[in-house]
This record gives structure tokens, C-alpha cells and sequence, in this order.
């Protein structure tokens, strides 16, 4: 007994090595040899002997039984000669090394084609670092005591920014540098790629490539997966503010597959202004796949909701790829959420030598600002706001913008107001941002600021209000009052405060009661007028209102003139919203109509719509009205309101909406090209000295000419009624030539297409109506087409004159409506109808022809009668079911092929002309043909089938009867009639041709046509069935004919054109 050893070296395709060496006992056979498809070595199936030692090659015995110096000296053998599979491809090699004489100790391997390695992508924990692992897996492919003998390559493949990836190159190539060989101790390879910082400029991708190579040849090609190296997109940022305290972003990273983006924050700062460089609170951290997200923040309500002066809400986002360096960052063109800004602090001094007052202001903002300066008197105004442009603190004299010093009264008492104002601020990136719509500080002023000379004056003058306006909440429970108020003559008393007081009772006496009014004292603001809102009264309660200046002087109040006014407070539907058309049509009405919203669902009790100044009153819950307008409002235009009460107080007025009343465009139409017809009236003047009028005889459409005794005269005509300017002596002859249509329907002739119309108007579009005045019917060879009354053959727009597209005008009478609309205003004209009768004045005359019987085939040659132009050529074949156009656009004089002219002692070929203006004429030329009693012809052959045939035609038409609630059944018809024409025949055995045809028939999968005798002819679809009893000597078949229309292949051919 002996045992093997053996191994293998450079195991790559079938270009492999093999060595062993042997120590036996006995004197065993060696020999080196495979086998395939799985056998044991013992069953000695598809066992191929390699090599064998000769005697000479026997080593002594050993008798240790081990591998030693006695063994026998290793052996190469070459495997490349007995690789049984030259392509590579070796599904499944056992080859074994044994022995056949003492036993089989047999050192194996077995070969098959590898698996493909598995590459995965493991990013790093900053992410700047890609991983990529290679795992051969090649554990298809191993020797004995698990060696792997296997080979992995792996490449990496770079796709520049807008570039494919390149096509995987050969094994050979020097593409495939990097590989190893899989053992125990390492199945796998990694390859790494490190992110420059920043990113590249221009993005690129890179993927991993990898396959095994064994003995049996090289697995498939395993595909990384693809990673993109550049920087993200710049991101775009959105914020807005709901509900007084929820922030919502809207982030868009504008990231694309050449620029990914895996990372989002959102980051918060609240500052003065917005400093880029500074600190950032985090808001919104996620992973994010998608290309846009939208945020909403419920701002912290200590923090945002309620900001401090001087403090603005900023919001930046940052897109990462990556790592977070590779960023790239946008921010919020404006605060989101803003505080005011601190106010400013400001002294004064008046100095006499001038009369000029000189302030020191004091920002005390850290906001964006500008400081703005006003100087009153009391309560006027005496210098207005204006920009304090001193950036210094110190003090300055107050001048006008063009740098003036302003002077000012020594006998009055002033006070100098300042206020910050935010403005937008430009970042050293070049970005101007800011905090939204203008906010202003709280006003300062400054001390009293007057002349060291100026008089003391006790007392003032206080001002009397106005009432403006006094309108009911919606609610039944206050009013709400507008008043302003004049000049206050305050004079030199130093007020402590001044404003409108505001009182209100119920009693019944008013002002005359022992119960204490209730006031609201409102303190003035900007301007000389306020709105001020009285709650808390009671519905359907009358109450007193007073509005009267009032002044506090030394804790003392003073009071001016009273204002008074009487309310009942009642709730009050919504202000209504009001809809009515943009222009109307003078002399039509305007449809007005309008909604509400009442807070206790309260229908409408009345409503009052003002147009212009006119009131009209509604009653009930009608919530629509037609006003009614005249010819003489033409280019006017009305504005509207509208106001309701659901039995309370009225609402507020709708806002207005106007109406423009527009004259309707004006509308011509005439036939275009239509007939016309002139005659001449001659009479004798009878009269003495006085005007001379004759009344023409029919409806004139001009007068072309007016003679006197041979002599031009001035004429004028209306109604039919030619007058002339100066009367004739008496018995002058009077000429007079017109233009009046024939008679016809609507009085003008078609005599020949296209139809085409003369527009005009005032308008810029035409809706053209044509109508059937009457039944009309057109005959063809192959059935007739009716037009009944009142049929349209033409609904159309158009820009102007022109040709009218229509069905074809088959004679008769027709009628056109014409509407010409002003599509600025969406207007229409008053209809113009006329009517025309079509007469062709190149009526079609029936052409002629020649038929040839030639080889079983018909040769047809048109002639046109009239060689009128335009006139067009159609061709039908007559059968016994009616005309089939077999040529619609066959030209005359060329002659025409019918592979299948039907069969019959009467046939006949219908040669029809056409007119150009759509008129018929038509003549048959008949034609004797004998056949077959059946004969099938399909686009590569034909069968005839002369004897025991029997035929039959069954129709079928599409039918549904229908039973009415009433009772009554009637009948629905689908159009077309289905047509079936099986055919029973029987073949002689012996009739090899006929039924080779037949056979052929049956494969055929395309359209047939049918003849039989009678003219009867049909392109059909046919199914064949065959059927064989050995004992007879016919073969029974039956055709299954169904009758469909040409799809064009029978259609008739010139003599020069290719048979398809």
C-alpha cells in the first residue's frame, strides 16, 4: 500500500503544472489520469490515462511507509496538453492521482468555473476615507486539506465629472495590476481612497472592478459600488413665520448624482446682525436623501416668540458630502423673527445767537439703523421726520438735507423726537441682508427746548374733534369710530399729557345722570386723527358716545369742544364679496351676485347695492340682481358695492367692482366670388320740378350707373329706392344700371369651391356656422351620403376672410350665420345670416374606359370626358354585393391591373369622375369573364376550386332589441353587417396540387380574396379544414370564409408600379 502526494502549481485556465511523489509497498502501477462529470476513480468511466512511469522509473519499496529519499523524484507534467476543455469553461473536472494494484489512495482536486468576489464599500468613520473590500469567496475552487487555488485581479476605474464608465478591459492588459491569491489566512483585499480637502473643483467617481481566475476558467466581472467625490452645490434656504412663533424652512440642497449630498443642518443665531463668524445653535441635523425638505421649528417661546430689543432670529444651512468640511452653506436673506430695535437718547439746547437748536443723540442700538429726527411745538410739527446723519455723539446743529442750519421761532417751546429705524446691512461676502419690513424704535425726545427770552403764557386752546365714521362690530358687543381733530393752541403751558378722551352711558337721560360716564382716555400718536374701538356694550342697547380733547396741565385735565354721537350696537354679517362681469353689451343687464359669511349662520333679511351713486334696495335672502343698462350708456363704465344685514346692523360695504358698458362689435358677411346678375330699368320722368325717386323691382346689391337723357347724375340709394339729387325735366328718359342677385337661395350662386366668405366688423374673430337649408343627397357607385335639414357641415372660428373648411357641399340650398366677437371684451355682434345655392359651373361629366382580359387578369384604362382640372379618377369593381373602390387616385389614360377581376357572364368596372368641386359622374364598362366555381387568391398563390363546391352566405348584423318601462320594444342596429361564406368541398385524393395549395392556404396569415361565379367577389380572411379517411378517395374540406375590408393589397396597380 502507498500513498500520494502531489501539488499544483500556477493554476491558471488550463495552463497548470502538476508534480508528486510516491512511497508504496508492492510494486503498484502508477499512472496519472482524470476523469470527468463526477465518476469515482473505480467506476472507470470517463477515465483518460495522462501518463504513466515506465519500469525504469519504479523506486525500491519503502518500508517507513513516509515520504523519503527512496521515494520516487518528483514528476512535472505539463496539463495544458490534456485540458479537456480548450475554451476554459470546465463545469465540473475531478482529476485524481491513484493507484490500480494494491488500492487507490487517491490525492484529488476538482476544478469549476469561480464564483465572482463581493466587493462592498465601507466608508470610514470621518467619511473622508472609502473602503473598498474585495472577498474572493473562492471556495469553489480548492485542493485537498482546503488550499485554494485560485487567482483574484481587482482594478479601479476614475469617471470624470459627465463621463461614462469605461468598458472593462481584458485580463491581459496592464489595467489588472493589483491581485493576490486567496488562502486561508486572507480571502479578501482592500483598496482605499482618500477624499482631498477641500474637494476638487470638477467631481469625479470611482468604483471597484474584481474577478476570480481558477482552473476552469474566470468567474464574471463584479462591479463596486460607485462613489462621488466633489463638493455639494451651494443649498438654498427659505424662512417664513407661522403662527406668531413656528419657523418654517424650506431647504433646497441642489444636490444632482455629479454633486450628492448626505448631510443637512440647520443652525440658528440670534444677534443684532448677522455675523457669519459667529456663534450657531443647531436646530436641524439629518441624514437626507432627497433633493429638498421643508423644516418647521417650533421657535422657544422665552427666546423667539418673544425677542428683546435689539435681538434678530438668523438661520444659515450647511450641505455636507462626506465629511464636514466638505460643505457648502447659504443663509436667510433676512431675520426671521425680530425684536425692535433699542431707542436712541437724545439732548438738546436752543441757542439764541442763532435761533438754531443744536441735539446730541445717542444710538444705543446694536442693530443695522438709521436715526431719524423730528422737532414739534406742542403738537405740531415743525421740522418732520427726517434722517439724523451725524454719526459722532456729540451735539449738532439740526439742519435741513441740503445741509442748511434750520431757524426756529424764539417765542415757542419745542422738543426734539428721535427714533431708530432698521435698514438692511451688506456682509463682507458681498450678500445684503436684513430684518424684513422696516421696524421702528420707541420714540425719545429730549427736554423743553426754548428761548432764554420766551414769554410764559398760562393756558391752551384745545381743538374740536370730528367723527369721521362709526361702524358696528361684527359681534352685536362695540363700535368702532374714526375722528380726527385740528391744531391745539397750547401755547407756553408745560403739558404732562395731552389726547382724545372717549366716554360712553346707557342712561337714559345721556349726559344728565347721577351714574358716572365710562372713558378711555387715548393719547395722542403720529398725526392729527385715530380709530378707536369701544367694547364690552351690550346688543340692542342705546347708547350715549362723546369724543372731546382733553390736556393735563399740573395733574389738572381740560377739556375742548364735545362731538356725539347715538349707536345701538348689533352684530353685523361679514363684509360681503361682490362679483359682476367685466363688460356687458349696451342695452343688456349686469348680473351682480354676492356671498356672506354670518358668525351665527343668520340668513340674509336685506341688502342695499350702490352703483355709482344710485342705492337699490333688496329685501328677503335673494343675494343676486340684474341692472338693467341703455344703448345711450355705450362706453361707460359703472362701479358697484354691496352691503347686507341678516336683521341686526348692515355690514361693511363689499369692495368695488366695476363693469365697462360696451357698444357690441358691429358684423359684415358676404359670399366671396358669389354670382351676381345686372340689369338696367329705363322709365320717363313725369313730374314737375320735384324730386324724382324710383323704386327698383328686386334687392338691389348695388347701383352701378344713373343716367339723365344719356347724362351722369348724382344719386342716392336707400331700401331699394334710387333718389335723385335734382329733379329731370318732365319726360327725360332715366337710366339706371345695378347689381342684384339671381334668384336662388338667400339670392347668391356657389358655382364652384373652395367656399370662402368676406368678414368684416369691429371685432377681431368670426364664429361661421353652415347649415343643410334643405335635405341633400349625393350618390356614388358605392352607396350615397345624405345631408339632412339643418345639418351642420361647418362650425369654425375665424381670424378674418378667407376659406371656410366644410364637409363636401353636395348642391342645394345652404344657410351661413355669422357672429363677429371683440375678444378684448368677450362681446358679440348681433348675427348676420345669408344663404347660397351651389351651382357648379364645371358640373362632372361620366368618363370612359377600355377593359382587357389578359391572363386572367383585367387591364382598365380611364378617359376623362370633360379633361376639366382637378378632375380625379376613382376605379370600383362592380360585384353582386354593389360598387368596392378598388382606385381612388387612378390617373387617365394609364392603365390599371386587377390580379382578381371578378367572375361572371355581366361583370362590369365603374369608372367614376370627380370634379375639383366635389361633383359626380360615373359610367360602367362591362366585362365577360369565366371561372372557376370558387378560386382564393392570397399574395403568393391562388387556389381554384372547379368542382363539387357547395357554397353559403350568411349576414349578421348587429342587433339589440331594447323593452322601455312603457312597454314598447324597439330596436338598436349597430352599422355594417358581418358577412361569413363557408365553402364545403371535396379534393380528389389524386388532385396533389390542389391540395398542396390548400395546405399552403391554411398557413398562410394574411388577407385573401374570394371569387366565385356570379361576380361575386371579397377580400376575406379563410381558415382551412382538412380531414383523411384512407377508405375514400376524396379528402373532405371545409372553408371557413369571413369578409373584411382591403387593407390595399387587392387594390389596382399601374402597369409600372411593383405588385407588394
Amino acid at each position: 500500500m502507498g500513498y500520494y502526494e502531489h501539488v499544483l502549481t500556477r493554476i491558471l485556465g488550463p495552463n497548470f503544472k502538476c508534480s508528486w511523489k510516491a512511497s508504496y509497498s508492492g510494486n503498484p502501477k502508477t499512472i496519472w489520469q482524470y476523469h470527468t462529470n463526477g465518476h469515482n476513480i473505480r467506476d472507470g468511466r470517463d477515465t483518460v490515462i495522462i501518463w504513466s512511469p515506465k519500469k525504469a522509473q519504479k523506486a525500491p519499496a519503502s518500508t517507513s511507509g513516509s515520504v523519503g529519499s527512496d521515494a520516487l523524484p518528483n514528476t512535472v507534467i505539463d496539463g495544458s496538453k490534456f485540458w479537456p476543455n480548450t475554451n476554459w469553461v470546465c463545469p465540473s473536472v475531478n482529476m485524481q492521482l491513484g493507484l490500480d494494484a494494491v488500492g487507490h489512495s487517491v490525492a484529488w482536486w476538482r476544478a469549476e468555473t469561480p464564483a465572482a468576489p463581493v466587493i462592498t464599500l465601507t466608508p470610514s468613520d470621518s467619511n473622508r476615507t472609502q473602503t473598498w473590500e474585495i472577498d474572493s469567496d473562492p471556495k469553489t475552487v480548492r485542493q485537498k486539506d482546503n488550499n485554494y487555488w485560485t487567482h483574484c485581479r481587482y482594478w479601479a476605474q476614475i469617471a470624470q465629472h459627465g463621463e461614462r464608465w469605461a468598458d472593462v478591459p481584458d485580463w491581459a492588459t496592464t489595467g489588472w495590476t493589483q491581485q493576490f491569491e486567496p488562502s486561508d489566512s486572507e480571502s479578501s483585499r482592500t483598496w482605499v481612497h482618500t477624499a482631498a480637502d477641500p474637494a476638487p473643483e470638477t467631481p469625479y467617481a470611482v468604483r471597484v472592478v474584481a474577478r476570480n481566475e481558477g482552473p476552469a476558467g474566470e468567474s464574471a466581472v463584479a462591479y463596486g459600488a460607485e462613489h462621488v467625490f466633489a463638493r455639494p452645490n451651494q443649498p438654498t434656504l427659505a424662512a417664513g413665520v407661522r403662527d406668531g412663533s413656528k419657523v418654517t424652512l424650506a431647504v433646497a440642497p441642489n444636490s444632482d448624482w455629479w454633486h450628492p449630498v448626505d448631510h443637512v443642518t440647520v443652525e440658528r443665531q440670534v444677534a443684532p446682525v448677522l455675523n457669519p463668524a459667529g456663534s450657531w445653535s443647531e436646530v436641524y441635523d439629518e441624514d437626507v436623501s432627497t433633493d429638498s425638505l421643508r423644516a418647521c421649528i417650533d421657535a422657544d417661546a422665552d427666546r423667539l416668540q418673544g425677542l428683546a430689543e435689539d435681538e434678530a432670529a438668523w438661520y444659515r444651512v450647511r450641505v455636507w458630502h462626506d465629511f464636514e468640511a466638505n460643505s457648502a452653506q447659504a443663509y436667510a436673506a433676512r431675520a426671521v423673527l425680530v425684536g425692535k430695535p433699542s431707542a436712541p437718547s437724545v439732548t438738546a439746547e436752543y441757542q439764541d445767537a442763532t435761533n438754531t437748536i443744536a441735539a446730541e443723540v445717542e444710538v444705543n442700538s446694536e442693530m443695522s439703523v438709521e436715526t431719524w429726527l423730528r422737532v414739534m411745538a406742542g403738537t405740531d410739527v415743525v421740522v418732520d421726520w427726517m434722517r439724523w446723519s451725524p454719526t459722532s455723539e456729540t451735539a449738532e446743529t439740526i439742519c435741513a438735507p441740503d445741509g442748511t442750519p434750520i431757524e426756529f421761532d424764539p417765542t415757542l417751546t419745542y422738543r426734539v423726537h428721535v427714533q431708530n429705524r432698521t435698514v438692511g446691512k451688506t456682509l463682507a461676502s458681498g450678500e445684503i441682508v436684513d430684518y424684513g419690513d422696516e421696524l421702528r424704535s420707541d420714540e425719545a425726545t429730549s427736554g423743553r427746548v426754548s428761548s432764554e427770552s420766551q414769554a410764559q403764557v398760562i393756558g391752551a386752546s384745545l381743538s374740536a374733534v370730528t367723527i369721521d365714521s362709526v361702524s358696528l362690530n361684527a359681534d352685536g358687543t362695540g363700535v368702532t369710530i374714526a375722528y380726527h381733530w385740528g391744531t391745539d393752541d397750547l401755547g407756553n403751558v408745560e403739558v404732562t399729557d395731552i389726547g382724545t378722551s372717549i366716554e360712553w352711558t346707557d342712561a337714559s337721560g345721556g349726559w344728565i345722570s347721577t351714574t358716572e360716564p365710562s372713558q378711555h382716555k387715548a393719547a395722542d400718536g403720529s398725526g392729527k386723527s385715530g380709530i378707536v374701538s369701544v367694547d364690552g356694550l351690550t346688543e340692542g342697547t342705546l347708547y350715549h358716545i362723546r369724543l372731546r380733547r382733553y390736556v393735563t396741565v399740573d395733574s389738572q385735565d381740560g377739556y375742548g369742544p364735545e362731538a356725539e354721537v347715538t349707536v345701538v350696537p348689533q352684530s353685523t354679517p361679514s363684509q360681503p364679496v361682490l362679483s359682476a362681469p367685466g363688460s356687458v353689451k349696451a342695452g343688456a343687464g349686469i348680473a351682480y351676485a354676492w356671498t356672506f359669511v354670518d358668525s351665527g349662520d343668520s340668513a340674509q333679511t336685506a341688502a342695499e347695492l350702490m352703483v355709482g351713486d344710485d342705492v337699490y334696495p333688496i329685501s328677503g335672502a335673494q343675494g343676486a340682481y340684474v341692472l338693467q343698462t341703455s344703448e345711450s350708456q355705450a362706453g361707460a363704465t359703472v362701479s358697484a358695492r354691496v352691503r347686507v344685514s341678516t336683521g341686526g346692523g348692515w355690514s361693511e360695504w363689499s369692495d368695488a367692482r366695476s363693469t365697462s358698458i360696451a357698444a357690441p362689435p358691429t358684423c359684415t358677411a358676404a359670399l366671396a366670388g358669389a354670382i351676381v346678375t345686372t340689369a338696367t330699368t329705363t322709365q320717363e320722368f313725369e313730374g314737375d320740378g320735384e324730386a324724382a325717386s324710383f323704386e327698383l323691382a328686386c334687392a338691389v346689391i348695388s347701383v352701378t350707373s344713373v343716367t339723365v337723357d344719356g347724362t351722369a347724375a348724382t344719386w342716392t340709394l336707400s331700401d331699394q329706392v334710387v333718389t335723385l339729387a335734382s329733379a329731370p325735366a318732365d319726360g327725360a328718359v332715366v337710366a339706371i344700371e345695378y347689381e342684384h342677385a339671381p334668384s336662388a337661395h338667400g339670392g347668391a350662386i356657389l358655382s364652384a369651391m373652395p367656399l370662402s366668405l368676406d368678414l368684416g366688423g369691429t371685432g377681431d374673430l368670426w364664429r361661421v356656422s353652415v347649415t343643410c337649408a334643405h335635405q341633400a343627397r349625393q350618390v356614388e357607385p358605392g352607396g350615397s351620403t345624405t345631408h339632412a335639414q339643418g345639418d351642420a357641415i361647418a362650425h369654425i372660428e375665424m381670424g378674418g376672410s378667407g376659406v371656410v373648411p366644410c364637409q363636401p357641399i353636395m348642391g342645394g340650398g345652404y344657410d351661413v350665420e355669422v357672429v363677429c366677437v371683440d375678444t378684448s371684451t368677450g362681446l358679440e355682434s348681433e348675427p348676420v345670416t345669408l344663404g347660397f345655392s351651389a351651382m357648379w359651373a364645371s358640373p362632372a361629366v361620366a368618363p370612359t374606359a377600355t377593359v382587357e382580359i389578359v391572363d386572367g387578369q383585367a387591364v382598365i384604362t380611364p378617359a376623362s370626358a370633360s379633361q376639366a382640372e382637378g378632375e380625379t379618377c376613382r376605379i370600383w369593381r362592380s360585384t353582386a354585393d354593389g360598387a368596392a373602390l378598388c382606385r381612388e387616385d387612378a390617373e387617365w389614360g394609364l392603365p390599371y391591373v386587377d390580379r382578381v377581376p371578378p367572375y361572371g357572364d355581366a361583370c362590369a368596372y365603374v369608372v367614376e369622375a370627380v370634379t375639383a368641386d366635389g361633383d359626380h359622374a360615373w359610367s360602367d364598362v362591362a366585362y365577360e369573364l369565366p371561372g372557376a366555381q370558387v378560386t382564393i387568391d392570397w399574395a403568393t398563390g391562388s387556389v381554384e376550386l372547379p368542382y363539387n363546391v357547395e357554397l353559403r352566405s350568411n349576414w349578421e348584423k348587429g342587433f339589440e332589441r331594447r323593452e322601455h318601462m312603457d312597454g314598447s320594444r324597439t330596436g338598436f342596429w349597430l352599422r355594417g353587417v358581418d358577412r361569413d361564406y363557408p365553402v364545403s368541398v371535396d379534393v380528389v385524393r389524386s388532385d396533389a396540387a390542389t391540395l398542396a395549395a390548400l395546405s399552403e392556404l391554411a398557413r398562410h396569415d394574411g388577407i385573401c380574396f374570394v371569387r366565385a361565379r356570379g361576380c361575386v367577389a371579397f377580400p376575406a380572411q379563410v381558415d382551412v379544414s382538412m380531414s383523411t379517411s384512407f377508405d375514400k378517395m376524396a379528402v373532405p374540406v371545409d372553408l371557413s370564409i369571413s369578409e373584411v375590408d382591403d387593407d390595399g393589397t387587392w387594390t389596382l396597380t399601374a402597369e409600372s408600379e411593383e405588385v407588394v
